[in-house]
Order: C-alpha cells, then sequence, then structure tokens
C-alpha cells in the first residue's frame, strides 16, 4: 500500500474529526446564545467546520494521488 494512501486515510479521519467536533460545538448552549445574538457561530466553531473540510479534501487528494502515481 502507497504511503499516500495510509496518509490520505488518516487525513481523512482527522478532517472527519474536525467536522464532528464542529457539530458538536454548535449545539452546546454558549454558542446557541451566540446563535441567536450575532446570528452566527462562535470563531472556534466556525474554523472547526472549515479546518475539517480543508484537510479533508487534502485527504481526498492524497487518496487520489496514492492511486493514480504510479509506484517506482
Amino acid at each position: 500500500m502507497s504511503a499516500f494512501i495510509v496518509l490520505g486515510l488518516i487525513v481523512l479521519v482527522v478532517g472527519v474529526f474536525l467536522m464532528g467536533y464542529g457539530l458538536r460545538d454548535s449545539q452546546t448552549v454558549t454558542n446557541k446564545v451566540v446563535e441567536g445574538v450575532t446570528g452566527s457561530y462562535m470563531n472556534r466553531t466556525t474554523w472547526y467546520f472549515v479546518g475539517g473540510i480543508v484537510v479533508f479534501l487534502v485527504g481526498l487528494i492524497l487518496l487520489y494521488m496514492g492511486w493514480h502515481v504510479p509506484m517506482p
């Protein structure tokens, strides 16, 4: 198995974890109050979502490279 595939799978799992943590954080009482007053999530929650999506996409790119780059 290529190192790109292994690394890609690890990065995908981290991305899913970050998005899940952001989802869990968005459901807290504090975040609900802030969202009710300001109309948006707290900065920390937003960064969990954005970071999770970016990390997930990097993982997909690494998986693609692992399957489509020829092994030496």
